[in-house]
């Protein structure tokens, strides 16, 4: 947790120092615990700005591993703390303390039947892939 995503200047070097920039949103902790199936979490977080919804996060659950979830509303907001409202709901139930990553969302996905093997020996060939949510 904590990663950033780190990027050079745009003809690929550093700073003079060797550092890069460096982005990304806040991770968070839940302040209470969440039933499996909640779709609130109140939130410790450092807010560089607000949140506005919309915002993907993940909590990487013990069986279920990393899920990904959405920002639908925020219930109440300050400097560093949040109530939200998300989709979908939680997989796993969560203990207070649980990381809450908005810098690198991510989610544990799984190949969707078959992959399209229709490719042509052509200049340009198409294939198609489809991933779903691992159960």
């Amino acid at each position: 947790y904590g990663r950033e995503h780190r990027v050079p200047h745009s003809d690929g070097t550093p700073f003079s120092d060797g550092a890069l920039y460096a982005g990304g949103g806040p991770v968070a902790s839940a302040t209470a615990p969440a039933a499996l199936r909640a779709t609130s979490l109140a939130l410790a977080i450092d807010l560089a700005q607000p949140l506005i919804g919309g915002e993907w996060f993940t909590i990487t659950h013990p069986t279920k591993g990393e899920r990904a979830y959405k920002i639908r509303g925020i219930d109440e907001q300050t400097a560093d703390a949040a109530t939200v409202r998300f989709v979908p709901p939680l997989r796993e139930a969560i203990v207070a303390g649980e990381t809450v990553d908005f810098r690198d969302p991510r989610c544990l996905m799984v190949q969707d039947g078959r992959a399209s093997s229709r490719m042509q020996n052509k200049r340009y060939t198409e294939a198609a892939i489809r991933f779903i949510e691992a159960p």
